[in-house]
């Protein structure tokens, strides 16, 4: 795809709805643009963390090792969405794979890029932190829940 098509695509997007052509003009031009088939990995767990992903289209299992033979999957995600961005401010390995479950297509920022941002001091970069702050703390709190239905379930066996 043409790289001057991201915007456009990215305007569709929520986590950039707040954004300015502007701000989305000079984003789209760091983002990579990826495809991925089923069962193909994004992101492996234990990896160095070094980008997230913007999920454009499709859907994408989260999927955590139990042990060296079984694994399962604590999620599934679906477009648009954003994955891996704890990966952007702490630098420790992938703590789940991420693992196509449809054909998917990513915009994938790497923590260098978002880092260049960040040092740029400017009220984009500063926006820009903050819609990736939202994010994880969202998903912080849809796996809390989560884990506190499960609990309550397990309680209740």
């Amino acid at each position: 795809m043409a790289q001057n098509q991201l915007p456009k695509i990215m305007r569709r997007m929520p986590i950039f709805k707040v954004l300015s052509n502007r701000e989305i003009a000079l984003l789209s031009l760091v983002l990579k643009d990826e495809v991925y088939a089923p069962d193909e990995h994004l992101m492996t767990e234990g990896e160095p963390g070094d980008s997230c992903c913007f999920l454009v289209s499709g859907e994408v299992d989260i999927v955590k090792s139990i042990n060296d033979e079984e694994e399962a999957v604590l999620t599934t995600i679906e477009a648009p969405e954003t994955i891996g961005q704890v990966s952007l401010v702490d630098a420790g390995p992938r703590s789940a794979s991420c693992i196509a479950r449809t054909s998917v297509r990513v915009f994938r920022l790497s923590r260098r890029e978002f880092e260049t941002l960040f040092s740029s001091a400017s009220m984009f970069a500063r926006n820009f932190q903050k819609l990736i702050g939202s994010a994880v703390a969202r998903q912080l709190r849809e796996a809390q829940n989560e884990l506190r239905i499960l609990i309550e379930t397990e309680k209740n066996e």
